[in-house]
């Protein structure tokens, strides 16, 4: 009787441990996912060029609304040319690649 008693003590034991770890894996893994979408968006406002190519699908997704593949896609749909030139017949005159502008302009905060 008390080896029953001791084996099952000795099995919630280790349920309750694998239960632990599982929560702080979700934990883990909930925080590396905001650390990623802070970093992303710390980088738009801080001026820094942002990498989108770079961006897990989830991150591009709440930028921008689409995923890197899809911002492929649009932007080709829409015609965009290879480079998009802003103030081009300035000094002040630069180009972003097809998909950066089109994440650019779909940036902000929308009410769905």
């Amino acid at each position: 009787m008390a080896f029953e008693h001791l084996t099952m003590l000795y099995v919630l034991e280790q349920y309750s441990n694998i239960v632990d770890e599982i929560e702080d894996e979700q934990r883990n893994d909930s925080l590396l996912a905001r650390l990623e979408y802070n970093e992303a968006v710390h980088a738009l406002h801080d001026r820094q060029t942002l990498d989108i190519t770079s961006l897990e699908d989830s991150v591009c997704k709440t930028l921008f609304r689409f995923t890197y593949v899809e911002l492929v896609a649009v932007s080709r749909a829409l015609g965009f040319p290879q480079l998009v030139v802003f103030r081009g017949d300035s000094r002040q005159a630069f180009s972003l690649d097809r998909c950066l502008a089109l994440a650019i302009m779909l940036c902000g905060e929308w009410v769905e």
